[in-house]
């Protein structure tokens, strides 16, 4: 940990030996994670197992890590998702979505698979088929479990299998579902055909985040900024001991030349006639003696910028999950104008992997469906349907502030109403004011009609 042991060095502070988990113990000399050397792109199974570990660590005891996963899955997934048949003339689509979501809990489901994506960068849900009824639960590998994902080596977006940490484990096939936008009954048929053939059969799904090109594994997001996180959660500790230290004093005593070791201690010795009386705290008197000097000291740690090198990891942090300033609850330092600039590219990542998940969950439900009805009994009222189209949706990312818009919208409107009374603008620069705000507040207007 050298940068930041440096660091510390320099405002007079050192590492609390104890504190917190050696999180570098893996290679001493690279110093910060992102030194960590590696030999091919993909990351080597023990590299990858410390940093989901320490993922799971600073996300379960660090109020940084928590509050950086949740935001991203409060924005991503938000309080309910839906899905909706959406030419469902008889309805059998939609109650068997609905009875998908009620019987394997969909909503508490989904937030926990978006925040094991985002904290450990991989998921793996596994589909377990009732071969009578067609009826699918979602089960799921934990991505420790994972040894290696085994890539297509023409194409290396295209992953085939799973190999498990398990030695005895048979590979798992990684499920792949093809034409999803494809018409419902040109699908089903291509879809039985491609089963009945053994093509479509397999055991995991398997969705990742932040795997370049070259990469086998995903990494999470909190990859690039753990010891940025780990180290703010130290200066804390190195504040409260600056503060314990600042709170004690000691008693210097100076014992005359002449007095020998076994005189100083009965000076020392309580009960002993020749006992000095030493005071516990300061203020309190001092023992009669002539010639034995005392003195309370008390320790000048002298001032340390700790605010400034908070900030400083602090702007590392933001800069390696992408969330500003204002969203950490820190929006005494930020106006309204600054807030909306800084926050754009925030919600525009947060938007792109909203994308990215839905695009996963259709590929799952899609899955869903295809089993239902290649098992489905010929009295199922899924048999009815005819139209299996469907959709995920979502919660809209809102990216203003509506009611300040709108206070200030009416702020604006009293004053040119006000103008206008008091004759400074005239009734057609006092309507083109007022048409002009209302358009830049995103409302529609349509030309009214003078005829």
């Amino acid at each position: 940990m050298k940068i930041v042991d440096r660091i510390l060095k320099t405002v007079g502070l050192s590492r609390i030996t104890g504190a917190t988990p050696d999180f570098f113990a893996m290679d001493k000399q690279s110093g910060m994670r992102l030194g960590m050397k590696q030999n091919d792109r993909s990351l080597s199974k023990p590299y990858l197992d410390d940093t989901n570990n320490e993922s799971y660590r600073c996300w379960s005891s660090n109020p940084l890590g928590r509050f950086i996963i949740n935001t991203y899955v409060n924005h991503i997934v938000g309080d309910c998702i839906t899905l909706t048949a959406d030419k469902d003339e008889s309805g059998e689509l939609q109650d068997f979505l609905d009875d998908f979501k009620e019987k394997n809990k969909f909503d508490l489901l989904v937030a926990e698979m978006c925040r094991c994506l985002e904290l450990f960068g991989e998921l793996l849900p596994v589909p377990l088929v009732n071969n009578l009824n067609g009826d699918t639960t979602i089960g799921f590998i934990d991505p420790a479990q994972v040894k290696e994902i085994k890539a297509n080596p023409k194409n290396w977006i295209d992953s085939e299998y799973v190999i498990l940490t398990d030695l005895k484990a048979a590979p798992l096939k990684i499920i792949k579902v093809s034409k999803v936008n494809q018409e419902p009954t040109d699908r089903y048929i291509n879809v039985l055909i491609e089963q009945l053939e053994g093509k479509m059969v397999g055991d995991v799904f398997y969705w990742h985040i932040n795997r370049p090109i070259g990469a086998s594994r995903g990494v999470g997001d909190l990859f690039p900024v753990i010891d940025m996180v780990n180290s703010a959660e130290e200066l804390a500790w190195s504040a409260k001991t600056k503060m314990q230290l600042q709170t004690n004093a000691v008693l210097e005593v100076t014992f005359p030349n002449s007095w020998t070791q076994q005189k100083i201690r009965k000076a020392f010795t309580k009960g002993d006639p020749e006992y000095l009386g030493f005071p516990e705290n300061p203020g309190e008197p001092f023992g009669h003696t002539e010639n034995v000097k005392m003195n309370w000291l008390v320790p000048n740690i002298g001032a340390i910028e700790l605010e400034k090198l908070n900030l400083l990891i602090m702007s590392m942090v933001e800069a390696g999950v992408n969330i500003p300033h204002h969203l950490w609850g820190q929006g005494n330092e930020t106006n309204y104008a600054t807030a909306a600039v800084m926050g754009s590219p925030f919600y525009r990542t947060m938007k792109a992997r909203q994308v990215h998940f839905k695009a996963c969950l259709t590929e799952l439900i899609q899955f869903v469906i295809d089993q239902k009805l290649l098992f489905a009994t010929p009295d199922d009222p899924i048999r009815k349907v005819k139209d299996f189209s469907f959709t995920v949706n979502l919660p809209e990312i809102d990216t203003e502030d509506e009611s300040l818009k709108s206070t200030t919208l009416v702020q604006k409107m009293t004053a040119f109403l006000t103008a206008l009374q008091g004759g400074a603008i005239t009734q057609e620069q006092y309507s083109d004011l007022v048409q002009k705000e209302i358009r830049d507040a995103g409302f529609d207007l349509e030309e009214a009609d003078t005829t």
